[in-house]
């Protein structure tokens, strides 16, 4: 069994009022853990975890093959989130880097015409 390689490229944001949207970014992967090619129609989809603690998922959310950006709000606090690639064959990717993305709510500050 080959093992994919995913990247997780960035986490964009904008805040609302207790809540955020997260953007999520990646790029598909494009060869296996051995160095063989991975062709993007192998691709069945991926799965975005996320939680409270390093390496302690306790949400995930399955997005389909051909996307690579999800957005989800996530309420206040210090997520982790990573994810994991799945081909069509069902093989499921290690973690990828995990990133840290804080939420600390409140209404947005506007500012202060006089």
């Amino acid at each position: 069994m080959n093992k994919l390689i995913v990247c997780l490229i960035g986490i964009l944001f904008s805040a609302v009022s207790i809540a955020a949207t997260t953007i999520i970014e990646w790029e598909a992967p494009t060869e296996y853990e051995s160095g063989e090619p991975l062709s993007i129609d192998d691709i069945f989809g991926y799965t975005i975890h996320y939680g409270l603690a390093s390496r302690s998922y306790s949400g995930s959310i399955a997005v389909p093959a051909g996307t690579n950006s999800y957005s989800v709000e996530l309420p206040n606090g210090t997520w982790y989130i990573t994810m994991t690639a799945t081909t069509v064959d069902m093989e499921t990717s290690e973690y990828g880097n995990e990133v840290i993305r804080k939420i600390n709510g409140g209404k947005p500050k506007s500012p202060r015409i006089r």
